[in-house]
C-alpha cells in the first residue's frame, strides 16, 4: 500500500456565514448561521487503483436574526438538532475495462 495520506484523519467542522438585507426602507434584517462540529475519516485500502474510505462527521447547527424596525429591534433565535453522518466509499479504477461484477468475483 503506498502512504499517499494517513489511515486517519479528524478534524473541527466549522462554518459561520452572515448576511443582511433590507426588505423596505425602515427595516434591516441581519442574520448570522453557525455550523460546527467533527469530522473524520479513515482510509482502509489506499493503493493507486483502489481505495475504500470510511467517513463521518457529527455537529449542531443555530442561527439569530435581528430585525430592525421602526418601532424597535426583534431578535430570533434557534438551534437545531445534533446531525450525524456516515459514508463508505468505494473506489476502483480499471485499467483494461470490466465490470464492478467482475471485480467483485475476484475478490471473493
Amino acid at each position: 500500500m503506498s502512504n499517499k495520506k494517513p489511515k486517519f484523519q479528524i478534524g473541527p467542522n466549522v462554518n459561520i456565514s452572515k448576511s443582511s438585507f433590507n426588505p423596505d426602507s425602515k427595516v434591516k434584517v441581519q442574520t448570522e448561521n453557525r455550523y460546527y462540529g467533527l469530522k473524520g475519516q479513515y482510509n482502509i485500502i489506499d493503493t493507486d487503483k483502489t481505495n475504500l474510505k470510511i467517513t463521518g462527521s457529527v455537529g449542531k447547527g443555530s442561527g439569530r436574526t435581528d430585525v430592525t424596525h421602526p418601532f424597535g429591534k426583534d431578535t430570533f433565535k434557534g438551534e437545531g438538532p445534533l446531525d450525524n453522518q456516515f459514508e463508505i466509499k468505494l473506489t476502483k479504477k480499471f485499467s483494461k475495462g470490466g465490470t464492478v461484477k467482475d471485480y467483485i468475483k475476484d475478490l471473493l
